[in-house]
């Protein structure tokens, strides 16, 4: 049976020690080998040809689909940049397709969108053949603190927009914490039984915290989904992990294994 590896990872936009960051990133996504990468703050300021996806997905040589979003005027070098805080998704295989979803909205908030991506079937790494076409969903959800009706809109707006035929991996900054009873109050083309939270499939995981600000649960914010439509085999679970520091971004990447069916 075929696995593949997925890792989401929020990169901070141009915050902090941007390059050094940047080479910090490349590493610790090169240690973990993933077949399919979602970023979310992804920083660009097209006026000096800057963009994280671009730099990471060079330096991992992976393909790269880049939606920009958010853009507004922000401090970066010592000065005021027209920038981009937007979504993108790196792969080992061709990406074949890539299209931004507009979401529901909060003018105190702005514009946010998700990313849906289909990646070509996956040659193994060793042993086992080739996983399917795969479906991918990218998320940045509002942060704004008491949206919580809010981002279950903007969660289910993007899951109605997804092929309901076929298994999808969801994941990103949901901005929340995400537990069975969450996915439940959510409507949409998979309902909350056919959505299954890999970190709930690991442990000891559930409740630790990806956003290094906040150390407990309340900090549990970037999540992986298996969306499994009716009368499919789920994707089984097989790794799952937290990595990454502060040298890297302000949230840890989430990395899951995933077996799947042939």
């Amino acid at each position: 049976m075929p696995e593949i590896s997925i890792v989401t990872l929020n990169t901070w936009k141009g915050e902090g020690d941007y390059a050094g960051r940047l080479t910090a990133m490349a590493g610790l996504l090169s240690a973990l080998a993933p077949d399919i990468v979602l970023l979310q703050e992804v920083f660009a300021v097209p006026g000096i040809g800057l963009n994280t996806a671009e730099t990471l997905a060079r330096a991992l040589e992976m393909n790269m689909a880049w939606h920009p979003a958010r853009a507004k005027v922000r401090r970066f070098g010592g000065a005021a940049v027209m920038s981009q805080s937007g979504l993108a998704v790196l792969a080992r295989a061709e990406i074949l397709s890539s299209v931004a979803v507009p979401l529901p909205e909060d003018a105190a908030d702005g514009e946010r969108i998700a990313q849906i991506a289909r990646v070509a079937p996956i040659s193994p790494r060793e042993g086992a053949g080739a996983a399917g076409e795969i479906a991918v969903l990218n998320l940045h959800l509002t942060h704004l603190p008491d949206a919580h009706t809010l981002r279950r809109q903007q969660f289910a707006a993007a899951v109605a927009a997804l092929p309901g035929d076929r298994m999808c991996i969801a994941g990103g900054d949901f901005n929340t914490y995400v537990d069975p009873r969450w996915l439940e109050s959510v409507p949409g083309a998979f309902p909350a039984g056919q959505i299954a939270n890999t970190r709930f499939a690991a442990p000891g995981h559930e409740n630790l915290p990806t956003l290094l600000d906040l150390p407990d649960e309340s900090g549990c914010i970037d999540h992986l989904l298996v969306l499994t439509p009716a009368g499919h085999t789920a994707a089984a679970v097989t790794g799952f992990g937290h990595h990454g520091a502060a040298d890297c971004s302000d949230h840890l990447a989430v990395r899951a294994v995933l077996a799947m069916q042939e």
